[in-house]
């Protein structure tokens, strides 16, 4: 059983960190796309020299910091109602798997059409109750805050299931206890569902960081990175370093920078919930 485990690991996940590395300081033919030799660290002296680079790298920072937060946070708002037996909670529970289910893609194309300046159903509303359109997708102000609306709405799904199940394992008699003792619903929330939700959020805010910090596809098919590399991250810039300039030593140099922080974040993270466990 562990054997397929093992093999999936490599084939899949190590495989591609050490091909990434090993042409990381290769330089490339960019018509036959084959190695012309080693050059050492010149891939990585052109990228940290790059400023799109860096700006990818913040906004690398942004997409993780400001999805993991907004999402955690809505998906145990949402759970705490679907935990509710109420009517319509089962329909609830639905559309949220079922937006979690659907095709990243398909996704992001139906938000392309609703974020559309002229037509789209986001501006349609505003207009509708008085306000101007926003240029969602082509202005450097809202181009990072709509992918990250789309995220959020396409993900919140799994945060919020991991949410609900923990959230039914709690024991009921805790809060008929707390109950007798005079506390209200807020004072429930912070000293009992939050401390007994410790796991589920340490394993909610792990999943959404490392989601948020390797968004692609909405990027791709919304914004192409743009406008002038406003919505730009790592990945996005290493897929354009190889397949749009062709340039393999520097997208691969992108993608071991990109590994490294996702490390990193994964370090951090593990330090700062230790105490919460």
């Amino acid at each position: 059983m562990v054997a397929p485990v093992v093999i999936g690991l490599t084939v899949f996940q190590l495989s591609p960190l050490v091909w990434a590395m090993t042409e990381s300081v290769q330089a490339f033919n960019p018509m036959t796309h084959r190695s012309i030799g080693f050059v050492g660290s010149e891939n990585f002296e052109r990228l940290f020299a790059d400023p799109v680079f860096w700006r990818a790298l913040g906004n690398t920072l942004v997409y993780g910091v400001g999805i993991t937060l907004i999402e955690v946070a809505a998906a145990l708002g949402i759970a705490l109602l679907l935990h509710r037996v109420v009517p319509g909670t089962r329909f609830a529970r639905s559309m949220v798997i079922a937006a979690l289910a659907a095709a990243e893609s398909i996704m992001a194309l139906l938000w392309f059409t609703i974020y559309n300046r002229d037509t789209g159903l986001a501006n349609s509303i505003l207009e509708a109750i008085g306000l101007s359109g926003i240029p969602w997708l082509t202005s450097e102000q809202f181009a990072i805050p709509s992918i990250m609306i789309m995220s959020i709405w396409k993900d919140v799904g799994l945060p919020t299931l991991i949410f609900l199940a923990g959230l039914q394992s709690l024991d009921e008699d805790l809060y008929g206890a707390s109950s007798l003792d005079g506390a209200n619903a807020w004072q429930q929330f912070r000293h009992v569902t939050l401390p007994l939700l410790n796991r589920s959020t340490i394993v909610a805010v792990f999943m959404v960081t490392i989601g948020a910090t390797r968004i692609f596809t909405p990027i791709l098919l919304m914004t192409s990175g743009g406008p002038n590399a406003s919505s730009t991250n790592l990945i996005y810039y290493a897929y354009d370093q190889g397949f749009h300039y062709l340039d393999y030593g520097v997208g691969s140099a992108a993608t071991v920078c990109m590994m490294v922080l996702l490390a990193a974040v994964t370090i951090v993270q593990g330090v700062a919930l230790k105490g919460r466990r």
